[in-house]
């Protein structure tokens, strides 16, 4: 219990070894650390692949037009393969969102 409270308050520097690569990789140069160096310094190859696919997630906070109140906006692109049934996708979510109470726009 001791060793968790000295050190809870300090970041895992590990965790943005893989934010790097991902942003390397948005920003066209591929799955490096370093532009134009290839060496492979991943120490969780699964933890870039989940942050490479939610990457694109934007997110804000904007004015209720009524209200003035906060609200937080949130986007995300999502590639699909073609062998997945988009209505399935597009009824699941929905249904999630009438349980999460939040308003849901899904583009094609």
């Amino acid at each position: 219990m001791a060793m968790w409270v000295a050190f809870f308050p300090l970041l895992a520097d590990d965790a943005y070894i893989p934010a790097r690569y991902v942003r390397q990789l948005y920003a066209g140069h591929g799955l490096v650390f370093n532009a134009g160096e290839r060496i492979n310094a991943l120490t969780s190859p699964l933890h870039t692949l989940v942050l490479a696919a939610i990457a694109p997630l934007t997110s804000d906070t904007v004015t209720a037009p009524m209200s003035g109140d906060p609200l937080f906006q949130a986007t995300i692109t999502v590639a699909l393969p073609g062998s997945v049934d988009i209505e399935t996708i597009r009824t699941e979510l929905e249904a999630l969102a009438d349980r999460l109470m939040v308003d849901i726009e899904l583009e094609d």
